[in-house]
């Protein structure tokens, strides 16, 4: 939170690629209420909420290794996929460099990162082939 704080400015956003009692952007939130004006909203759930692709504009994208999630494997790769990408710095993730490392309880570790270039539309369009896969009907968002 304290790097969140100090590295932000009015203006900048950061996104939670994770979602579970270990990381997650209310969690974040929850300790340091001014944060929720900065949040740039994921989806949780992909049967509700579906990929939130605004996420991909903040400035700070917070992921973790191993992927936290609240539900049964495969019902959030709204959330995991993300997070791998920007883990292992491809398609999306070549976006972003990590600029902190956190150990968070449970044995996950977190990472903080920051954008240095816009995501591509070309980026975002292979994140979609991989979304449309399990989820057909998902389209992909103008960019």
């Amino acid at each position: 939170i304290d790097d969140l704080v100090d590295r932000m400015e009015p203006k900048d956003r950061f996104s939670v690629f994770a979602s579970g009692p270990v990381m997650s952007d209310a969690l974040l939130f929850g300790m340091k209420r001014d944060l929720v004006t900065h949040v740039g909203w994921i989806c949780q759930v992909d049967s509700r909420d579906r990929f939130r692709p605004d996420a991909l504009k903040s400035r700070y994208v917070v992921v973790t290794d191993r992927p936290v999630t609240h539900l049964q494997p495969g019902a959030q790769i709204c959330v995991t996929l993300p997070n791998q990408y920007i883990l292992e710095g491809k398609g999306i993730g070549a976006a972003y460099r990590r600029i902190a490392q956190y150990r968070l309880s449970g044995g996950v570790a977190g990472y903080l990162y920051e954008q240095v270039r816009p995501v591509r539309k070309a980026e975002v369009d292979a994140l979609y082939v991989e979304f449309k896969k399990k989820y057909p009907d998902w389209t992909v968002p103008e960019w």
